[in-house]
């Protein structure tokens, strides 16, 4: 185990810029989990998949990261670029991590873990995540959301990271395709 949260961030982005170097090969597994095409994959990978993180915006994230024993990653299937920074997240608070890939799509989150064995993250099943005792952290859909809600130990923290939508305002004088690009 890495006791410093920093030191581990880091180790995982480094960790995710060499799966990034290593990107075709998940291509074929990405390609019929997702549904995607292999242009829609690549698209990902190219526009956002996170795999660098400036020194400010990784102070930002120690500093607004609370200390935890350990914390439960439930990750969603929707978006198969996100485990990367949920697991950023995960690591700023504790160097006990463990993680519960989408039954969907598992391929990402389980390379990322196989390049990273330092951080000794631990891989759960669906039964042992749902009676996790720690902090857990669910990214999906609010079904899944209440799901943990009801199973988890009355010890557990739920942090949730369910559904939502953005809203932009664009002004009438503004550039359309220079705000759609931002």
């Amino acid at each position: 185990m890495i006791a410093d949260a920093k030191a581990r961030v880091r180790l995982h982005i480094e960790a995710a810029a060499k799966l990034y170097d290593e990107r075709e090969a998940l291509l074929p597994a990405l390609v019929q989990s997702t549904g995607l095409s292999p242009e829609g994959v690549r698209f990902a990978w190219e526009r956002s998949y996170e795999r660098s993180i400036s020194e400010s915006d990784l102070e930002t994230l120690i500093a607004e990261a609370a200390p935890a024993a350990s914390v439960l990653a439930v990750l969603s299937s929707n978006v198969f670029v996100a485990p990367v920074r949920a697991l950023a997240c995960a690591l700023a608070r504790s160097a006990h991590v463990f993680v519960k890939p989408s039954r969907r799509e598992p391929h990402l989150v389980r390379a990322l873990v196989r390049l990273e064995p330092e951080l000794g993250m631990t891989l759960l099943t669906d039964a042992e995540a749902s009676v996790f005792q720690g902090e857990v952290h669910v990214y999906g859909r609010k079904a899944t959301i209440d799901a943990y809600r009801t199973s988890l130990p009355a010890s557990s923290q739920l942090v949730s990271h369910g559904p939502g939508f953005g809203v932009a305002y664009v002004g009438p004088d503004a550039d359309l395709d220079q705000s759609a690009a931002r």
